[in-house]
């Protein structure tokens, strides 16, 4: 997993000059340019987030129901519970 994340990092590291060469290149000036990169660049994230929240939590990190207890007795005095 952790090779998979390196390697998409290198991936992403090739690909934003050939696209930033590619839209200079093709008329977009620099201040058409980054704002492009800077779009480009947020699509990965909201893919990441978009799966993240559409992929079920696994069964040992889902919260578990309180365990039932039965109720603390009431206390005579208010003082002797620590409350002034």
């Amino acid at each position: 997993m952790v090779g998979l994340v390196f390697s998409a990092q290198a991936v992403g590291l090739i690909i934003g000059p050939l696209a930033a060469l590619a839209l200079l290149g093709g008329g977009a000036g620099p201040a058409a340019t980054w704002r492009i990169l800077l779009g480009l660049g947020a699509i990965p994230a909201a893919a990441a987030v978009w799966l993240r929240r559409k992929m079920p939590e696994p069964p040992a990190t889902r919260p578990r129901p309180p365990a039932s207890r039965s109720p603390a007795p009431p206390c005579p005095r208010l003082r002797a519970c620590g409350r002034s």
